[in-house]
């Protein structure tokens, strides 16, 4: 299906949102002086306008991703070796009735073997 998402957005949705939107400006005409529609030509073009921007100058959307996931998918792979990730800390939960604190990760390594992490008190 994920192959079959780009041929639908360029040959179907496309024309589709184009003639849709065609059609707007016969009747934008018609009500120019209704505040309603007024508002939302100026907000549509200003959103055809944000995305124009997104496609000519990519970058400047930036901002808006967080600066610690800004490096994904830059990281240098290797064929038939796993990305290497990077641990979460343990979480511990405390128990109430003995006061000793317990971990919470059920983590498992990548061929389904416990790693010996996930049980026992936190000293």
């Amino acid at each position: 299906m994920r192959y079959l998402q780009p041929i639908l957005l360029r040959y179907v949705y496309a024309p589709i949102l184009a003639i849709v939107f065609s059609f707007a400006y016969p009747e934008s005409y018609t009500l120019r002086y209704d505040p309603m529609v007024i508002a939302g030509f100026i907000l549509a073009h200003f959103c055809l306008l944000l995305i124009l921007l997104g496609l000519v100058f990519p970058r400047y959307y930036n901002v808006f991703i967080p600066p610690g996931r800004r490096t994904e998918g830059k990281e240098e792979t290797i064929a038939n070796q796993p990305k290497e990730q990077e641990l979460l800390p343990e979480i511990g939960v405390l128990d109430c009735e003995t006061g000793v604190q317990e971990l919470v990760s059920d983590r498992k390594s990548s061929d389904g073997i416990d790693t010996g992490h996930s049980k026992g008190p936190r000293l």
